[in-house]
């Protein structure tokens, strides 16, 4: 199960993934004149289907709750 951050160059467009705790900022490491900025995120299927299962659970507990 992952969640990365995808970082690209400013200058010549290199992408790089970075794991959400790791700051992916900084000199591209392809042209060396460029930044890193912020882009995207991405995550696989597991990732994607244990967060949509957790929310169900969370509104689920919720009306269970809220019907008392």
């Amino acid at each position: 199960m992952f969640h990365r951050s995808v970082y690209k160059c400013d200058s010549c467009g290199h992408e790089i993934e970075v794991d959400v705790d790791c700051n992916g900022g900084g000199k591209c490491s392809s042209c060396y004149n460029g930044q890193y900025r912020f882009h995207a995120e991405t995550y696989d299927q597991e990732f994607v289907d244990q967060e949509r299962y957790e929310r169900q659970q969370d509104a689920e507990y919720e009306e269970r709750h809220r019907s008392r």
